[in-house]
């Protein structure tokens, strides 16, 4: 499995968060990908402490769910997960009473579905 070159990936947005990025979305050579958590050094934070992803292609279909849930995420949360934003302006967090609106829906849906993808590579931060 090779190792992805950082200068390759371009961050969109984290969609799983504990400590750290679990998962989210980047470009790949311009290409959107996802990454899901591989592996992490046992020692959080000390020397030598890293977290490495798989980078997985998923299907158009995929693609577009993903970037729905991204969207309600940032109209009802926030766009305090994005690493590029749409014009200036600083990253925000909508006000509590809307988050709902996001987190009910999101609670009922199916999880993302990786077995079938394929696994382009791995990079680690």
């Amino acid at each position: 499995m090779p190792r992805i070159d950082d200068a390759s990936l371009e961050p969109l947005w984290v969609s799983d968060f504990y400590d750290g990025p679990l998962s989210g979305a980047v470009l790949h050579d311009g290409q959107f990908a996802w990454f899901t958590l591989a592996e992490e050094e046992c020692e959080p934070y000390s020397e030598g402490w890293y977290r490495r992803y798989w980078l997985v292609r998923l299907t158009p279909i995929q693609q577009d769910e993903e970037r729905r849930w991204h969207d309600l995420f940032r109209t009802h949360v926030g766009t305090h997960w994005d690493f590029q934003t749409d014009g200036p302006g600083p990253r925000q967090v909508k006000p509590r009473e809307q988050h709902q609106a996001f987190y009910e829906p999101y609670s009922k849906r199916e999880p993302l579905a990786l077995d079938d993808s394929d696994v382009v590579g791995w990079f680690q931060f």
